[in-house]
This record gives structure tokens, C-alpha cells and sequence, in this order.
């Protein structure tokens, strides 16, 4: 069963590069989302945020493993980020405005307190856009949007994106890819459905379907695949525009993702 943990509080924070044999006390309380420097609106040194800082976080595991895995999810830090757990360090991610996820499964301790830390680089760096060219905007620092713990089963949906096709035409359709992980010892066959709906929630909480999808893949042992569906006969969908703002969604029949 999958399940989606907001991970934001209980934090420490400090403004230097320091190690995980750095004591505790040399670090402040913070909440993500967090900025590793606080400006005025006008007249500051943009160089004041460019450093790199510490976020530290000890944790114990909110649910049981059950033999599910176990992600680390970031929507955003500013600019560079280096994750550490429990001593074991995860390659650098680069960029601030695309999230990042990890596999910490096999490093976390199922009982007891588990150390994660984060140096977050906010430094201008040539090899990381938009930098290395002329720009006119500042960037500034720090883990500045939500974190997630993430728990999946060893099959699980990686990924999802929607494509339009058509979209003038009369016959215009919706082709969802979707990607599925592997994480198992053997081969899996799952079902996956796919429901366009109305975006629109009626008196009783439910939300009218407009048209589904379904289809069976094969995923080998420690491998992704890729199941594309065709959602058609939508030419009656409305097209969206500042003057009429159609939104639909797209999910699941089941809810298999929830956020506490």
C-alpha cells in the first residue's frame, strides 16, 4: 500500500557546511519550506545568500516497512543538494526547480534513529542554468519547498505523463504513458487503469467519470516499463482558455496515493 508523508518539520538548520559529527546544539529549529537567509524587499547583497548550508534531520520511521520501499522526495531545493543518510552519501542533484527523489530503503534503520542531512549549495555555478550566462533574476537558497517520505510496494507506478493529441480536431485524444517500477525478485503482469473525469465534484463527493482506459503489461525483475493508453473520443471535452477555464483530471479508479 502506498502512502505519501509530509516530512517538513522537526528540522535543524545551520548556516555553514558542517558534518555529521557537528554537535546538535550548533543548529537552529527550522519548518520546510525554509529560505537560508531572510531579506528585506529592497537594498541587500545577493552574494549574502550564496553559501552553502545544512538542514538535519533525526528521524524514526512513521509506518512499518511491510516489504515496501521506502523514497525520500524533494519538490525543490535552491540550487545544488547533496542528501545524506545514515552515512551513506546519494550523487548531487543539480537545479533548483525540478524535483528529486532517493531510494533510502536499504540504508534506513527500521527501529531506532535514522540521520538524514542536506547541503544545499547556493552558490552561482556555471554549470548549473541559469547560470553561466547573462540573466536578470536572483535565485537565492535553501530547501524551499515541501519534502516527502514516500512508501510504494515493490511494484509501483514510477512515473505518469499525459499527452494531447489532436487537440483541434474533432476527434482529439488524451495517450497517457504510464511507467512502472520493479523493485521484485520476479516478473509481474499488473493491470493498469486509466479515468478522465470531469474535474468536478458532485454533491456527494464523487467525481463523474468520462471515459477509462484499461491495459496488462509484463515488467521483468529490476526493470521499468512503459504502458501507454489512448483515452478517445473526447470531442466534446471543452478546450481551456482565460475566458473559460475547463479542468479535468486524470487518475486511477482506486486512490492509490495519499498524502497525510
Amino acid at each position: 500500500m502506498r502512502s505519501t508523508l509530509l516530512f517538513n518539520h522537526d528540522w535543524l538548520f545551520c548556516a555553514d557546511n558542517v558534518g555529521d559529527t557537528t554537535a546538535d546544539d550548533a543548529f537552529q529549529s527550522v519548518t520546510l519550506p525554509h529560505t537560508n537567509k531572510v531579506f528585506p524587499h529592497h537594498n541587500f547583497d545577493e552574494s549574502e545568500y550564496q553559501f552553502i548550508s545544512t538542514y538535519r534531520k533525526h528521524f524514526t520511521l512513521p509506518e512499518p516497512l511491510q516489504g515496501r520501499r521506502v523514497y525520500l522526495d524533494f519538490d525543490g531545493a535552491m540550487i545544488a543538494t547533496t542528501v545524506t543518510v545514515n552515512g551513506h552519501t546519494f550523487e548531487e542533484h543539480r537545479g533548483g526547480y525540478t524535483p528529486f527523489s532517493f531510494d533510502i530503503t536499504d540504508i534506513l534503520h527500521a527501529s531506532g534513529d535514522n540521520l538524514l542531512t542536506v547541503h544545499v549549495d547556493s552558490t552561482e555555478r556555471k554549470d548549473i542554468p541559469p547560470y553561466g550566462h547573462v540573466i536578470d533574476y536572483l535565485l537565492f537558497g535553501g530547501i524551499y519547498r515541501d519534502v516527502w517520505l514516500r512508501y510504494v510496494d515493490p511494484v509501483h507506478i514510477h512515473d505518469v505523463f499525459a499527452r494531447p493529441v489532436d487537440v483541434l480536431s474533432p476527434s482529439r485524444k488524451l495517450e497517457v504513458d504510464v511507467r512502472l517500477h520493479n523493485q521484485g525478485v520476479s516478473p509481474v503482469r499488473p493491470t493498469i487503469s486509466v479515468l478522465l473525469n470531469s474535474g468536478v465534484q458532485q454533491p456527494d463527493g464523487r467525481v463523474a467519470t468520462i471515459t477509462e482506459q484499461t491495459l496488462t503489461l509484463t515488467v521483468p525483475p529490476g526493470e521499468m516499463s512503459t504502458a501507454t493508453l489512448t483515452l478517445d473520443g473526447l470531442g466534446d471535452i471543452a478546450l481551456w482558455s482565460p475566458e473559460n477555464p475547463a479542468l479535468y483530471g486524470l487518475g486511477s479508479p482506486c486512490n492509490c496515493r495519499t498524502a497525510v
